[in-house]
């Protein structure tokens, strides 16, 4: 699979609400909202963005689970593969 920038753009997407779930910037709100787009009941948008991505919204958001419950943000890293 040719992975182009518009992908990488999308997985960054991905990578960026991640970052701000786990708390890497300083605004709460940030991190709210990041949270409830991984986990929303009516997730279009965050299956689009997967798509986008040419990523399965299911793993992506099993591996972000498993991540916030390790505390560990690899595990999502895992699913994003850059390269």
């Amino acid at each position: 699979m040719n992975i182009t920038g518009e992908i990488l753009l999308w997985r960054a997407v991905i990578d960026r609400a991640a970052r701000d779930a786990f708390g890497c910037t300083d605004s709460s709100l940030y991190r709210h909202q990041s949270l409830r787009w991984f986990f929303q009941k009516s997730p279009q948008s965050f299956c689009f963005v997967c798509d986008l991505a040419e990523l399965d919204p299911d793993a992506v958001r099993d591996h972000f689970f498993k991540a916030l419950m390790t505390k560990n943000i690899q595990h999502l890293q895992k699913v994003l593969k850059w390269s």
